[in-house]
């Protein structure tokens, strides 16, 4: 944008103007113009933090992000925001740091993740259990690492509801000797993992993770080398209307039939899995991806396979009558296992 100013001798005259403040006026101008520009280019404007960002559309927001499984949040994303843990990228904490930068956290809040966080043996063993009770909170991981380094007392629980978890990795957790279920539990619900990765994890039942809530989400996650001693080598689940959309299982163990998830709802609860990939040659002949209790229901993208819907569906079809019609919702497959 180019401003032309032209005055005449006379027109100078009869303002009075010294040349030199004369000049000085136009570079003034010229430098507003230059600004004004600059802002008219400038999508951010005044934005101070991600949610004005986001609202503005002057920055995607972070679901927007996520691709292949992996969440990437740039440093300038991080501004005004608040940070969980330091800034150095090698210094390590303990159970100990986790549960006080955990225990502190607000509703509403984005949290980022800045280092790694591993069990330290007796001086962790007060306060060895994790525990998120503050709901709609927003935690980034940034590809760091929560690691239990095998001890059996270490714990992961989120219990409040719309909790929120990017792009964390959990490893060495080791419910074998302690507990019924993975010493991850999901108890909330409305709740999301999401670009998370389980590595070496074992329990009596859900290897990796225990999933008690509702209406949850895990999505783009990766499990691998997770063993349950009794049933779902990778995942328990026992909440209603939960989806594993874009997930990974790979090397899962289960002396029941090595399945990768077992379902063990209510009667008529649904799990949902979509688009998720099962690989476990390595460890068995014949996997099962999941296995489920009697009453409950699965879907796979859009297929149910309960024995239960399916019977429910013949009584239906059944009882129709001359004229009548019956309009089917999804396809139905006979099976308690994929």
């Amino acid at each position: 944008m180019t401003a032309i100013l032209i005055l005449g001798d006379k027109m100078m005259s009869y303002l009075n103007i010294k040349p030199v403040v004369f000049l000085m006026a136009c570079l003034c101008l010229l430098m507003t113009i230059s600004c004004v520009s600059a802002s008219e280019m400038n999508g951010m404007g005044n934005v101070t933090s991600i949610d004005d960002a986001v609202s503005s559309g002057a920055l995607a927001s972070p679901l927007d992000n996520i691709a292949d499984g992996n969440l990437a949040i740039s440093s300038n994303q991080m501004n005004g925001e608040k940070l969980v843990g330091n800034s150095i990228e090698d210094d390590v904490g303990t159970f100990n740091d986790l549960n006080e930068d955990f225990g502190n956290l607000e509703g509403d809040g984005h949290y980022y993740v800045e280092k790694d966080y591993v069990f330290n043996g007796e001086s962790d063993n007060e306060k060895s259990i994790i525990n998120i009770n503050t709901s709609y909170v927003t935690i980034y991981g940034n590809g760091h690492t929560i690691d239990a380094n095998g001890s059996d007392l270490a714990k992961f629980i989120v219990s409040a509801n719309n909790v929120i978890i990017y792009d964390l990795i959990f490893k060495n957790f080791n419910a074998s000797g302690n507990g019924d279920t993975s010493h991850i539990l999901w108890n909330g619900d409305d709740g999301c993992f999401v670009s998370c990765r389980f590595y070496n994890n074992i329990a009596p039942n859900g290897g990796a993770l225990a999933w008690n809530g509702n209406k949850g989400y895990i999505e783009y996650c990766h499990f691998e080398n997770n063993t349950a001693l009794n049933r779902g080598g990778a995942i328990y689940v026992t909440g209603g209307n939960n989806t594993m959309d874009s997930t990974t299982f790979r090397k899962f163990i289960s002396p029941l039939s090595d399945e990768a998830i077992y379902f063990s709802g209510k009667n008529e609860q649904v799990l949902n899995i979509k688009s998720s990939v099962f690989s476990n040659e390595e460890i068995s002949d014949k996997p099962i991806k999941v296995l489920w209790d009697e009453g409950c229901i699965v879907l796979c993208d859009g297929v149910d396979l309960s024995y239960e819907s399916f019977d429910i569906l013949c009584k239906e079809i059944e009882n129709l009558k001359s004229g009548d019609y019956y309009i089917l919702e999804r396809d139905y497959v006979v099976s308690n296992t994929i």
